[in-house]
């Protein structure tokens, strides 16, 4: 039990000792100059419409949290992250031993965030997330033979080609 909690906290805490570490002004910058724009100049950002939906995701989280600016959004990235690890373990708990799933939890997060900079909330990382979580409803639909769950999933892993066009 005490292994547990341990790792919860790291994955937990650990994205957020980095909150300060550093700026990224071409992409950190680009993504909050989309956030800001999409509900007060849309037009200028057309060239960004093929992750429509991550930018209304984004532009509600500064209509929410704007004052805290760089740091906000990075706070949000780091939610985005620690969400996704959630919505996995509870995916997975049920075919891979407690410990063992963890630990692999444990070492995919700190890879993925420290490795490849999740630092911001972004279209990947967002992506992501939509398609654990439709993963899940789906999952569980199919399990319990749900329809509204499984529509659900359909309904979660439609919005996500939003997110990102390509999807």
């Amino acid at each position: 039990m005490h292994h547990t909690i341990v790792i919860w906290l790291v994955i937990i805490v650990y994205p957020f000792l980095f909150l300060w570490q550093g700026l990224n002004f071409s992409d950190e910058g680009n993504a909050l100059t989309i956030y800001r724009s999409i509900f007060t100049n849309p037009q200028s950002i057309s060239d960004t419409f093929g992750t429509w939906g991550a930018n209304v995701i984004g532009g509600i989280w500064l209509l929410l949290f704007g004052n805290f600016g760089v740091i906000g959004v990075r706070f949000a990235g780091a939610f985005v992250s620690i969400l996704t690890t959630i919505f996995v373990y509870f995916i997975l708990k049920e075919y891979i031993e407690k410990k063992i799933l963890l630990l692999g939890l444990l070492v995919s997060f700190l890879f993925s965030y420290h490795f490849l900079t999740l630092t911001i909330m972004g279209y990947t990382d967002l992506s992501i997330l939509f398609f654990v979580i439709s993963i899940f409803f789906l999952v569980k639909g199919l399990k319990k033979n749900n329809n509204l769950l499984m529509l659900t999933a359909g309904f979660i892993l439609s919005f996500n080609i939003f997110i990102r066009l390509p999807n």
